[in-house]
């Protein structure tokens, strides 16, 4: 009896999850970094291919609705050389749980410098840029009480770069 009760917890946990995932028009997504969110890489309206910020930034790959650089990266991604590469090209670029806001990546600024002056908390930051000027999105990955909402946010940004496309 006690199994049945477990594995209806189980299968209602996992109903849960799976009702939070992006379900809008298929997008393909860079992925930079270490270990993606299951919900970006199990979703069936996402496509994704992992590459190193280097061999993003060499090869400048087309065909991405956007790139979706991971927290593991953030430093070495807030680097001038990426910096201009994101004014270069025409991409959403997406800067998981961002503690230091978009300054590293639109401006000469470390992301360590900024990091402490940043009181939103860890966001997803869309950024995209157009010529002159700099358009970001920021999401919290936390709710009001601290709270988890990573699989909300992650659909807000993918609903916004479903809309943005270039």
């Amino acid at each position: 009896m006690i199994k049945y009760l477990i594995l209806i917890l189980i299968l209602l946990l996992s109903a849960c999850q799976s009702e939070e995932s992006y379900e809008g028009s298929p997008l393909s997504i860079a992925v930079i970094g270490s270990e993606a969110p299951a919900h970006v890489e199990d979703s069936d309206a996402l496509s994704a291919e992992r590459y190193s910020l280097t061999e993003f930034e060499e090869e400048r790959p087309d065909g991405y609705d956007a790139v979706l650089i991971l927290v593991d990266q953030l430093s070495e991604a807030a680097d001038p050389v990426y910096v201009e590469m994101y004014e270069e090209t025409e991409f959403t670029y997406v800067f998981a749980e961002s503690e230091a806001g978009p300054l590293p990546f639109v401006m000469d600024a470390s992301y360590e410098t900024e990091e402490p002056k940043w009181y939103g908390g860890p966001d997803l930051i869309f950024l995209e840029h157009d010529g002159d000027t700099h358009a970001t999105l920021q999401v919290p990955l936390l709710d009001k009480t601290g709270e988890s909402r990573e699989a909300e946010a992650y659909e807000q940004i993918w609903e916004a770069v479903e809309e943005n496309r270039f």
